[in-house]
């Protein structure tokens, strides 16, 4: 389930606008331990092979990675990006003022399961539990009160 709350949307001019926002802290989160735990609980591996494959599968994509190389599979794909200026066209990489930046999106299986991922209708539960540990107060319920100051030149 993806938990969520419904915020105001300050980027319209609608004041009853709302926009989702995930609340990635009350989301079910899976490390790599809770994930091998569940493949070998499903059978066919052993937990000493998994965590075999698992090192030589991590040391082949960071191998890749640092050669510069792209990686593609149904789980995810990466590319990279470089930011900063480039003062001209002969002007190099420099490390002081340009960043190589690794840009991960999600592959085919994980973008079908996301379509298929249920969301959490406890949304309400979710607002008023933040509003009233002043995680998220409604602009509707700031009462800003005009004040009045001098301002020396």
């Amino acid at each position: 389930m993806i938990p969520f709350a419904l915020r105001e949307n300050l980027l319209t001019a609608d004041p009853d606008d709302c926009m989702a926002q995930v609340v990635s802290e009350k989301a079910q989160i899976f490390t790599q331990d809770k994930i091998d735990a569940e493949i070998i609980k499903r059978g066919g591996i052993s937990e000493a092979a998994l965590a075999a494959v698992r090192q030589a599968e991590k040391a082949v994509y960071a191998d890749i990675i640092a050669d510069g190389g792209v990686i593609s599979t149904d789980l995810f794909s990466t590319s990279f990006s470089i930011s900063g200026v480039f003062a001209n066209q002969a002007d190099t990489f420099d490390p002081k003022r340009h960043a190589v930046n690794l840009n991960v999106n999600a592959g085919v299986l994980l973008k079908e399961a996301a379509k298929k991922a249920k969301i959490d209708a406890k949304k309400e539960e979710i607002r008023q539990e933040d509003i009233a540990n002043g995680v998220y107060i409604p602009m509707s319920l700031i009462k800003a009160e005009p004040k009045e100051g001098v301002i020396s030149v």
